[in-house]
């Protein structure tokens, strides 16, 4: 499936084969490499109550809150591999804050958009190269949940620490420094979830610890 710029689309974060959030996202490019995609202010978020999802309360850590608040999100999600480039701005003159290296199952495409699914650990990039990890010791609260498999943390980890090699080496980083620059056209509109959202069906995943 090939987007064109302005389309929306449906990123769905899946648990075990199970639908448990959804979040209309606008098309930005679409190329054989990658999709970028704008989550816009006010962007409205769709949840299924009844999937058990691996946070302390058994929902998307999102649950609760019905749209996008503040400034909008990009991300440059590649269509082979395990790290999505978000990009954070904030303040009053939209001063760009950090590239949020979200480590996540690859994407699987739908004929609504892509499935995929947030795998806790995280690299956050400041503008001048500092970076900090985030979300290590949840992995452990995880699988002491019987969310995650001892092996699965392990694998998770050793994802991050990929991608910590890579951010030790700020003239090589892998991902285009400049989307930080991107500003969204005014006219955008608020992307709504489409009807039957829920009902595409689910692409098979062999998941995280099968051969590639």
């Amino acid at each position: 499936m090939t987007w064109l710029r302005g389309d929306v689309i449906v990123e769905r974060q899946i648990w075990h084969g199970l639908i448990a959030a959804a979040f209309p996202t606008i098309v930005v490019e679409d190329t054989p490499d990658h999709i970028v995609t704008y989550m816009a202010p006010g962007a409205l978020f769709g949840f299924l109550d009844d999937v058990p999802y691996p946070s302390p309360t058994g929902h998307h850590p999102r649950y609760g809150l019905g749209s996008w608040q503040g400034h909008g999100m990009l991300a440059v999600t590649p269509k082979s591999g395990n790290v999505s480039v978000q990009h954070y701005w904030r303040g009053p003159d939209r001063q760009f804050a950090c590239w949020y290296l979200n480590i996540q199952e690859p994407m699987r495409p739908t004929s609504i958009g892509y499935d995929s699914q947030d795998l806790e650990l995280d690299i956050v990039v400041a503008p001048d190269g500092s970076w900090s990890v985030k979300d290590d010791e949840v992995l452990d609260q995880r699988v002491a949940e019987g969310r995650w498999s001892a092996e699965e943390a392990e694998a998770i980890r050793a994802m991050g620490a990929q991608v910590i090699r890579e951010v030790l080496k700020p003239k090589r980083w892998w991902w285009d420094t400049s989307w930080s620059a991107w500003t969204p056209d005014d006219s955008l509109p608020v992307p709504l979830l489409p009807s039957g959202w829920s009902e595409a069906p689910v692409p098979a995943f062999a998941g995280i610890l099968a051969d590639p």
